[in-house]
């Protein structure tokens, strides 16, 4: 298990009635998970090595992004959010990880007004398995486009910016008696020879941007240009992927993961004078990739990994899009507190 939290704030209420909803089978999972992490699972160890009674200890630094696109009649509307560089240090044991950072304004000292909010990220890695729960709420953005009447004030933060994502995806990994997923993420067991395998599964995710102002201007089905300042969808759909572990004289390895999923998303935007509902079928991609070292004691390593979809609205023939996500780099050291009899 991995996870990585920041700042609280408010939530909406349809965004918590979502939290409650996917409650059940998250904590369902980290049951399984549990049992499934206190039995032996076989493996092939000519490919990679596990370290059972181990703890692995990690310092990194990061950055976490979330951005949304809007397709409108004077182009493009684009929101980032304003997120600080951390500093943070973590531990594995028996693989259940804990990871906790702390912001640094002062490496980017050129965005004065930053976004706050909660970034909190659960990965699960049971035998067989690979799930991810995110959950990122996000106050205050930055207006990345130049179209005039959208949410931004003179220095082109957009304070009264709400950016909200929150779901759940779970995939089957067949090889995972040569495969490790645990080796790249979060540094545990070590992938001595190249190995791949296929992945296949389901996510459902819940976003919303809302703007106490003007978040998009649409055309409607009459030509009649719309304010938009909510937007919210749900996504739901099964995915196939395939992840890949490249390793070069044992110790280097590149690894890539990505699952494309084709999702059923019902889209709704609003504002003062409009409540427009779309349904609508589109891609959404779940994404993972590492490079650098790894042994029996020390692991270096530089590791992304988000999620990118489409959804559309009801005016606009281009979809929107969306996309959160990390960067790390991290050194760990494992460390033996019990040996095998």
């Amino acid at each position: 298990m991995v996870s990585d939290c920041g700042m609280v704030f408010g939530t909406s209420d349809i965004m918590k009635r979502y939290i409650l909803f996917l409650a059940l089978p998250v904590m369902a999972l980290l049951q399984s998970y549990i049992v499934i992490a206190q039995k032996h699972t076989p493996h092939d160890s000519t490919y990679f090595k596990t370290y059972p009674g181990s703890l692995t200890a990690r310092v990194y630094t990061s950055y976490k992004y979330a951005m949304v696109g809007f397709p409108s009649p004077a182009g493009e509307t684009k929101y980032l959010a304003h997120t600080k560089y951390g500093l943070g240090i973590g531990a594995t044991y028996n693989n259940f990880t804990l990871n906790v950072a702390y912001g640094i304004g002062y490496l980017d000292n050129n965005k004065a007004d930053k976004s706050k909010g909660l970034d909190f990220q659960l990965h699960l890695f049971p035998y067989k398995w690979a799930a991810d729960a995110v959950f990122t709420s996000y106050k205050g953005a930055y207006n990345g486009s130049n179209n005039a009447g959208t949410a931004r004030n003179n220095n082109g933060n957009t304070q009264n910016i709400k950016l909200d994502f929150i779901g759940l995806s779970l995939y089957r990994v067949p090889n995972a008696n040569k495969f490790s997923y645990r080796a790249a993420m979060v540094q545990n067991e070590w992938q001595k020879k190249s190995a791949g395998s296929l992945l296949y599964g389901a996510n459902i995710y819940y976003g919303q941007i809302k703007s106490d102002s003007t978040l998009v201007i649409t055309k409607d089905d009459n030509s009649v240009l719309q304010p938009v300042n909510n937007v919210h969808f749900i996504a739901a759909g099964p995915g196939v992927g395939y992840a890949y572990t490249l390793v070069a004289a044992q110790h280097f390895f590149l690894t890539g993961s990505l699952a494309a999923n084709l999702d059923v998303i019902f889209t709704t935007e609003q504002s003062d004078v409009i409540n427009n509902n779309k349904t609508s079928v589109n891609p959404l991609a779940i994404y993972k990739a590492a490079a650098g070292y790894n042994s029996d004691s020390w692991s270096i390593a530089a590791i992304v990994g988000g999620n990118a979809l489409l959804f559309k609205g009801d005016a606009e023939n281009k979809p929107s899009y969306m996309s959160t996500g990390q960067f790390k780099i991290f050194v760990a050291k494992k460390i033996m507190l019990k040996h095998k009899s």
